[in-house]
């Protein structure tokens, strides 16, 4: 029964790879390099490194690969995450001219 549960967790996981989808990322929990992590509107976990300075907050992202637990997620729009960062650890975003 055990067995069934968890080949169709997986089976639900692998179904999500390729999709895009929202995610609440949650407050880092530790370590030596903390991995963001949050959850998506149907409670699948997603970790991704971006996320641990995104913690109470939404962001679109890509669901790439099967974790152990959740799923990989690549933050999406990398030019408003870097602004983000930015905006969070008090510094001002280098703007330059478009050619």
């Amino acid at each position: 029964m055990l067995a069934a549960a968890e080949a169709a967790e997986t089976a639900f996981r692998r179904a999500a790879l390729g999709q895009r989808a929202t995610v609440l990322w949650e407050r880092p929990r530790g370590g030596i390099w903390p991995m963001g992590h949050g959850l998506t509107d149907n409670y699948l976990r997603v970790f991704a490194p971006e996320g641990a300075a995104l913690w109470n907050r939404f962001s679109d992202v890509e669901l790439v690969a099967l974790a152990a637990g959740g799923v990989e997620g690549k933050p999406l729009g990398a030019r408003a995450s870097r602004r983000l960062l930015h905006t969070l650890s008090g510094l001002t975003p280098k703007v330059t001219a478009s050619p």
